[in-house]
C-alpha cells in the first residue's frame, strides 16, 4: 500500500481516503508517496510561479546578480543617508 506523507507526517492513504490526493494538490502542498515501511517512492513538487510575471526565466540568483552590479543605491543605503536606520 502506498501512503501520502506531507513533511515527515503520515496524512493517508489513497486506500483510505480517496480525497487526499486532490485536496493537497489543489492546496498545492508538497508531499511524498511511501511505501508500508516508510521508504520513499517518489515526491510531488507544485509548479511554482514566476518570479517576474514578465520575464518568465528570471531567478532569484539573477535578481541577486542584477541588484549587485546595479549602480543605484539600496534602500539601506538610502535610509541610512536619511538617518533613520
Amino acid at each position: 500500500m502506498v501512503a501520502l506523507y506531507v513533511n515527515g507526517t503520515k496524512v493517508g492513504t489513497l486506500d483510505e481516503n480517496p480525497d487526499v490526493l486532490k485536496q493537497l494538490v489543489e492546496a498545492g502542498q508538497s508531499f511524498e508517496f511511501r511505501s508500508d515501511n516508510g521508504t520513499e517512492l517518489g515526491a510531488f513538487l507544485p509548479k511554482v510561479a514566476a518570479v517576474c510575471e514578465w520575464e518568465s526565466g528570471l531567478t532569484r540568483e539573477e535578481i541577486d546578480r542584477r541588484v549587485k552590479e546595479s549602480k543605484r543605491s539600496s534602500l539601506n543605503d538610502i535610509l541610512k543617508r536619511l538617518g533613520a536606520v
